[in-house]
């Protein structure tokens, strides 16, 4: 189709539909298919016409229009709408900035960040390597997801242990440090040749643990580390029998106790500049936990919250475009309170997110149900890039057929009683993958204990040698 001619006036955006019941609850959410744009998604005309179609179909409805893009058509986007001049209906549309596309980027951000750190070689020790080059760029995001929190649950297994002198029994791990499998003796060997010498590094940590309780000024309960783990273990065992609730547990002093001496170890070790950059590290990973968490739950102060704390990390890594992006999506969306009041409770309320099931933990970002429904459409047996082609005559009969064939196949499900619907167990709880996240968890723990008995090797090595 050459450029001049006319194009199909159909719109790549899905529109969605709370279905409430009576009593207010959130059943889910329905989604549609709009007509398509035959064009290039970064065309402005196509942008512009996106955005004026949305327009007339809310005033058509009488409500706000609220549109979602990834970073590159958000800036696009952006700039059509406040050239436009006041008494435009374009003026009052409100955009978003996608949340799958910039939890991507920051995942993007921790790789470049960890460059030369190591964690790729934790990764690797899990994943293969061409998978690990996908996950710290921000590609494979479910991998990265894993990866990332695999690692983090290794390293506060470590400070954990540091701070109560514990050990959890491990399988035997058989990791590929080397090309000889005598590494393991040597460091152990070595290990116990110099280990007056290495004592003192404990000691002058345990000297800086000790300057932090002495400065401490607030009165505390005298426990043993026996007695809260033991009475941890006994809130989680209550817990998972549902004899407590999970208030009642986070309302428990241990879990504070135990909070306020992980803290004193990280503070310690937040000396130290390779301590400081795991500390920062295992920030980053909280920072996305508690991103995910926001869409999930449809928490919308604390998605603002996160995205405000992850704007120096895109800083840092170079991710200028979503740095400027996400800086003035935050300016605009802490706005909405005044100029779009109705659209600003709807958000707090949780409707920021789409959710396909009543879940309490199914929320999910705009952009990633377009990648869920729309591109999967497109991309799997029946679509266009599996079988039929990308010529024009195919693209102009299927962007014509899809809207029409989405509508029948509901129709269809209705009529026949077949629905969307999830199960009631993830898949991540099964017992399949507990037992693998536990075998991964324990490779990364070991080659990390491994890496820190070489690092000692070397040092004294180096000290012996003058």
């Amino acid at each position: 189709m050459e450029d001049n001619a006319p194009h199909q006036i159909i719109s790549s955006r899905m529109v969605r539909y709370d279905a409430d019941d009576a009593t207010g609850n959130t059943q889910g959410n329905r989604l549609f298919f709009f007509p398509m744009i035959d064009m290039n998604p970064s065309d402005n005309s196509c942008i512009y016409s996106t955005l004026k179609f949305v327009c007339n179909e809310a005033r058509r409805h009488n409500t706000k229009a609220i549109l979602t893009f990834d970073q590159p058509l958000y800036w696009k986007a952006l700039m059509i709408v406040l050239n436009e001049p006041e008494g435009s209906d374009l003026r009052s549309t409100i955009l978003r900035l996608g949340g799958f596309h910039l939890q991507m980027s920051f995942l993007g951000s921790i790789g470049h960040l960890m460059a030369g750190s190591g964690l790729r070689e934790l990764l690797e020790t899990i994943y293969a390597s061409n998978t690990v080059n996908h996950m710290l760029t921000g590609k494979a995001v479910a991998r990265a997801l894993r990866g990332h929190c695999l690692v983090d649950s290794a390293l506060n297994y470590m400070v954990i242990s540091k701070v109560f002198t514990t050990n959890i029994e491990t399988k035997e791990v058989n990791i590929q440090v080397s090309e000889d499998n005598t590494v393991s003796n040597m460091v152990q060997q070595q290990a116990n040749d110099n280990a007056s010498t290495l004592m003192n590094d404990e000691q002058e940590t345990n000297q800086m643990d000790e300057d932090l309780v002495h400065e401490s000024q607030e009165p505390t309960v005298c426990r043993t580390d026996e007695e809260l783990l033991l009475t941890a273990k006994n809130l989680h065992d209550r817990l998972m029998d549902k004899a407590i609730s999970p208030q009642e547990v986070c309302e428990s002093d241990v879990l504070d106790s135990i909070n306020e001496e992980l803290e004193r170890k990280k503070l310690s070790l937040s000396n130290l500049r390779t301590g400081t950059l795991w500390m920062q590290y295992m920030h980053m990973v909280d920072l996305l936990r508690l991103f995910i968490k926001a869409e999930r739950t449809g928490n919308w102060n604390l998605h603002l919250s996160t995205i405000k704390e992850m704007l120096p990390f895109f800083a840092a890594a170079g991710h200028n475009l979503y740095l400027k992006s996400a800086y003035i999506y935050l300016q605009m969306m802490i706005q909405l309170e005044v100029d779009h009041p109705e659209v600003h409770a709807a958000f707090q309320n949780g409707h920021h997110v789409i959710r396909r099931s009543n879940r309490f933990w199914a929320g999910l970002s705009s952009d990633l149900v377009i990648e869920q429904v729309l591109m999967r459409s497109l991309k799997t047996t029946g679509g266009l890039t599996r079988g039929r082609g990308m010529t024009d005559a195919e693209r102009a009969r299927w962007i014509l057929s899809m809207p029409a064939c989405a509508d029948m196949n509901n129709a269809m499900q209705e009529v026949c009683g077949i629905d969307y619907h999830t199960s009631s167990q993830h898949k991540e709880s099964s017992e399949a993958r507990k037992e693998r996240d536990h075998k991964d968890l324990f490779t990364v723990i070991s080659f990390c204990k491994i890496g820190i008995r070489l690092q000692k090797i070397h040092l004294y090595e180096t000290l012996k040698q003058g």
